[in-house]
């Protein structure tokens, strides 16, 4: 399959010598002195001051970061998903291919759909007259940058995060082995969806610390508190069919395990009865065994994360809850 644009750029970042958050980090300041370099340079704001719209430019590179984590993310997540599955190497590889990456005509798609998304939210800003009477450099950089390429790089970011979500779902139900001693691949892609749900709240969080109207603007704050439950969704939903696989496979083997302790417990009441003690005391320790094989079949989590995944995605979603009870509650009441 042809890499999209935005796949040939992530590979292109994870294959230099540079740390891929170093890269980020470094295209991002790039940007930002540049947008506000502009300004510097017609005059509209003073040297060395940061442009206020610049901030906003996080979005675009949460959104190729983002792109570039839950790539790799999906890749080690299929990897441990894949002795579920009773496929040929060759569809196997096809699947992880299609899970981690998009292709070449939808990464144009995404990207025509965010830039014309981007234009119509610099047409519909009222401080979009402000910036074209500045100077045609800060226009076409500013707007550039700040709506056409952030846009779309934001559009890409969660098409592919609703690509995944729905694709585990249906790797789940095509799973071919599900083993609930062997939860490895059954908790294979909680990571996958924890990462997602974590970067969304990331970018809640963003806006909650730089945009102080978060709390004051209806639609903003709708829009954050939207957020937080799409957040949850992306962990959460895609792991549901998982779920009730491993809870009806381990009902399956409960229902096994009270047959066999049936039978034998018939055979040691038999054979008290038919005054066949010797057999008793062999009886009563394949019932013992019976029994923690049961208890160990309860033990048995049917919920398809690991408590170590499912603990760190609860306490990032409390960050941006902490945000808005110290900046909107706790502050307005000491009057900050």
């Amino acid at each position: 399959m042809r890499r999209s644009w935005i796949d040939t750029l992530v590979q292109w970042g994870t294959t230099r010598r540079i740390p891929w958050w170093a890269l980020v980090a470094g295209f991002w300041a790039i940007d930002l002195l540049l947008m506000s370099a502009v300004k510097w340079w017609d005059g509209s704001l003073q040297f060395g001051h940061l442009y206020e719209r610049s901030v906003d430019s996080f979005y675009g590179f949460a959104g190729l970061c983002g792109y570039g984590i839950l790539a790799h993310a999906a890749r080690t997540a299929f990897d441990r998903f894949r002795p579920a599955l009773e496929i040929s190497d060759e569809k196997a590889a096809g699947l992880r291919d299609r899970l981690s990456t998009m292709s070449f005509r939808a990464g144009l798609v995404v990207a025509a759909l965010g830039s014309s998304l981007g234009i119509v939210a610099l047409l519909s800003d009222r401080a979009m007259v402000d910036l074209v009477s500045t100077s045609l450099a800060a226009t076409l950089v500013i707007t550039g940058l700040a709506y056409v390429a952030n846009v779309a790089l934001v559009v890409v970011g969660i098409v592919q995060l609703v690509r995944q979500v729905v694709q585990v779902a249906r790797l789940h139900r095509r799973a071919d082995r599900i083993d609930v001693f062997h939860p490895e691949p059954a908790h294979a892609f909680s990571r996958l969806t924890a990462r997602g749900g974590t970067l969304i709240l990331v970018i809640v969080g963003y806006g909650m610390l730089t945009d102080p109207t978060t709390f004051t603007n209806p639609v903003w704050f709708v829009g954050s508190a939207v957020g937080l439950v799409l957040a949850v969704v992306t962990f959460f939903f895609p792991l549901r069919g998982m779920h009730r696989r491993l809870r009806d496979e381990k009902l399956r083997l409960l229902d096994r395990s009270t047959t066999r302790i049936r039978a034998v417990s018939a055979d040691l009441h038999r054979a008290v009865d038919g005054g066949s003690y010797e057999s008793v005391a062999e009886l009563r320790g394949v019932l013992d065994a019976l029994d923690l094989d049961r208890g160990r079949i309860k033990a048995a989590s049917s919920w398809p994360w690991e408590h170590a995944t499912l603990r760190g995605f609860a306490t990032t979603l409390v960050v941006p809850v902490a945000i808005w009870f110290v900046t909107a509650v706790l502050g307005k009441s000491l009057g900050l």
